[in-house]
């Protein structure tokens, strides 16, 4: 249940005017990671057979080919889905900075991206481990599947929990980045994608510490066990749909039904 930021002690809401310009912030931050992950996507990224890589030209060629449903799996997790996410952030971020308050459905959107991902990770790596009869596999193959029940059960919790799923989905691409920068011989491209990634974490886990006003542990606990507490970022506002709740007696938006904490102070 959402609450307000600060409090008089006529116990009347309080709004916190710092609130906001640190949002504002936090959404820069994510909107210029998602561009620069964006834009790596036609980049050299990496160095295989002797020459650059790049994904948009590699996946171009693995869809010209594509036999069976590993190697969608592959296309979809490697060349796909983390630079599908930098542009879901980057339009997110733009549309939350431009209405000035929070997307509703974000956390879905996030998810429908990396549902399928890390489905396909799970499932590409697995039928490595049977197909080459090892276990040198095994971690990429749990790790997937450990997330997607994980964001099935988060996206299950309803609005609450849109911030935690992008901390999630950020945290997932950075792993992914950086996972390829230790291991791989990197061209500029790859490393513009890891900056972009290392910033969508960053933003993301800023703005869920401003909305749940948590320190850095409590917040990781919220992400966990599913169960923020997000702020009310303007009190005359509800934070889902934008409806003008100061003439309310009751705690909750007649419009979309988000209950909050107090009613609003009436606007006399």
């Amino acid at each position: 249940m959402p609450r307000i930021a600060s409090e008089t002690t006529d116990g009347h809401p309080n709004f916190d005017r710092s609130i906001p310009n640190r949002l504002f912030r936090a959404r820069r931050t994510q909107l210029i990671g998602g561009l620069l992950l964006a834009i790596s996507f036609f980049m050299p990224a990496i160095k295989s057979c002797g020459k650059p890589l790049t994904p948009y030209t590699e996946l171009t060629s693995i869809t010209a080919n594509m036999k069976s449903l590993s190697g969608i799996a592959f296309a979809y997790t490697h060349f796909i889905a983390p630079y599908a996410l930098g542009v879901a952030f980057a339009l997110t971020a733009i549309v939350a900075l431009l209405i000035r308050r929070p997307i509703s459905f974000e956390g879905r959107i996030f998810a429908a991206i990396l549902l399928p991902a890390v489905a396909s990770h799970a499932f590409y790596w697995t039928y490595e481990i049977f197909a080459s009869n090892t276990t040198r596999h095994l971690a990429p193959a749990v790790i997937g599947a450990i997330l997607v029940p994980y964001a099935t059960i988060a996206l299950a919790r309803g609005r609450p929990m849109n911030l935690p799923i992008k901390c999630i989905t950020s945290w997932a691409i950075f792993a992914w980045f950086t996972a390829i920068l230790i291991t791989s011989r990197s061209y500029y491209g790859l490393r513009i994608s890891a900056t972009g990634a290392i910033l969508i974490a960053i933003g993301t886990f800023s703005e869920l510490r401003v909305r749940t006003l948590a320190t850095i542990g409590q917040t990781l606990k919220h992400i966990i066990l599913c169960n923020p507490t997000l702020i009310d970022l303007d009190p005359n506002r509800c934070n889902e749909c934008g409806y003008n709740i100061s003439h309310l007696t009751m705690p909750r938006c007649p419009e979309c039904g988000l209950p909050f904490s107090t009613p609003p102070e009436p606007n006399l």
